[in-house]
């Protein structure tokens, strides 16, 4: 599963860079104000894009080490109640609850974040159709 995300992220980064560049260069040879300006703004969601998913690469990480210190709590919970000292599971199991609550937070930053990449792609489908209608004229 994870070699799945880091694929998709790296194939997305890929995907961002390339396009800004390739609009950086179509910037180059434009001289209607307005068309450029769609362009630059272009430039700068695909910048934003790559921030964001240099965050959910890191939100992504962060979850996993979560996850792996969650299921070592429990197996040291389990540990203790087997080796008869129950009194100690619990706060194994404090420890496990905390790292939970840290993976839904960290869920929570990656739904907000994946939302922000939706809402650029549909504002740069929105200035290539902009951009689009300006090459018409």
């Amino acid at each position: 599963m994870q070699d799945m995300a880091d694929r998709q992220l790296t194939y997305f980064k890929l995907k961002h860079t390339k396009q800004r560049d390739e609009v950086r260069k179509r910037t180059e040879g434009v001289e209607d104000q307005d068309q450029r300006k769609a362009l630059l703004s272009e430039v700068t969601d695909h910048n934003k894009a790559l921030r964001y998913l240099e965050i959910l690469a890191s939100l992504n990480d962060k979850a996993i080490n979560s996850k792996r210190e969650f299921d070592r709590c429990i197996y040291s919970g389990m540990k203790r109640i087997n080796e008869g000292s129950p009194g100690d599971t619990l706060n194994y199991l404090k420890q496990a609850n905390q790292n939970l609550l840290k993976l839904r937070s960290i869920c929570r930053s990656q739904k907000e974040i994946e939302k922000e990449l939706i809402d650029l792609t549909k504002r740069t489908i929105k200035d290539l159709n902009y951009e689009k209608d300006a090459l018409k004229r």
